[in-house]
């Protein structure tokens, strides 16, 4: 250590020191003379390992209360909008099978049409097609199989 610190100028550091009976986190750095590029003596810094054990796990503490949080919340806005795509899947084919037992008055509901993802166009696409089966087949409609 005194080879590196005051001969070499460089920083010593150790995490296992024992220093009358209990261990310490360490850093000796060289200080210097002004004016000169050579060490005078060396700085002692240093504190229990115990206390630097406790910062860390403090800070692990809160790393993992944020963790479970964004997770939480992450939960939250996957079911809403695994949710949101089910139920308009699920309207979506409430209206095909009208249109397959030969309803062909068969509506969309309002909020399909008003989306603007791909579940809003297969809605669009089912409206589609039961207009054009009633300008084809204007006999079909509201006829039992």
């Amino acid at each position: 250590m005194i080879q590196k610190v005051l001969k070499n100028g460089e920083c010593y550091q150790n995490r296992d020191v024992e220093i009358l009976g209990t261990k310490y986190v360490v850093c000796y750095a060289p200080f210097y003379q002004e004016n000169t590029n050579q060490p005078v003596c060396m700085i002692f810094l240093g504190t229990p390992r115990a206390n630097v054990s406790a910062i860390i796990n403090e800070i692990r503490l809160q790393m993992l209360i944020v963790i479970a949080v964004v997770l939480f919340v992450t939960t939250l806005f996957l079911i809403r909008v695994i949710n949101g795509l089910i139920n308009g899947l699920a309207s979506g084919m409430k209206v095909l099978q009208k249109l397959s037992e030969g309803d062909l008055t068969a509506e969309a509901d309002t909020a399909i049409l008003n989306r603007t993802d791909e579940i809003g166009m297969l809605g669009k696409e089912i409206i589609c097609t039961g207009k054009r089966c009633r300008r084809r087949y204007p006999d079909l409609r509201n006829q039992p199989d």
